[in-house]
Formats: C-alpha cells, sequence, structure tokens
C-alpha cells in the first residue's frame, strides 16, 4: 500500500489476515488510511473501499477472470479481446 498523505507519515506496509468476524478488522486497521490497498479480491475490504479514501488494486489474474466470465456468458469480442491482451502482456 502507498500512502497518500501528509509528508512525514509512515505508511502501512501490510495488513495481516482479519480474524474471523468479516469487515470489522480492515475497517478498523483502514479508518484513517488514504491511499491504494491490494487485497486480492477478498471481500472484507470492499467497506474500506466504499469510502472512496481507499483505492482498490486488483490483480491482472482477477481483471482477466472477470473479462473471462463476461466473453463466455455474453460472447461480448471486446471482452474477448481484452482476455487477448492481458494474455500478451503477461
Amino acid at each position: 500500500m502507498r500512502r497518500l498523505g501528509p509528508v512525514g507519515h509512515r505508511p502501512p506496509s501490510g495488513i495481516s489476515s482479519p480474524p474471523a468476524g468479516g469487515a470489522e478488522h480492515p475497517s478498523q486497521h483502514l479508518a484513517t488510511y488514504g491511499g491504494f490497498a491490494h487485497a486480492d479480491a477478498y471481500a472484507c475490504y470492499n467497506d474500506a473501499y466504499r469510502t472512496g479514501r481507499v483505492k482498490e488494486m486488483a490483480c491482472m489474474a482477477h481483471v482477466r477472470r472477470e473479462f473471462f466470465a463476461l466473453y463466455e456468458s455474453a460472447k461480448l469480442p471486446v471482452a474477448g479481446e481484452a482476455v487477448l491482451r492481458i494474455k500478451k502482456a503477461l
């Protein structure tokens, strides 16, 4: 993660997996954070993303999976093209 805020504030270096109980731990941990977070599409972080202060950074495998599912279900050529472009980039 990278903190977007005043100079001199040390950015968090990571978050451990939350205990059973869902989004409470990530929401509390990120209560004052502003910046980017990668949580591997873990839904417990959705509340933090909804604040607008925390921006989700998805990995390309998850992005590709969504385009692939869209292509499989709707056969949209643009979704198929996205899958091919991601494959080429990786």
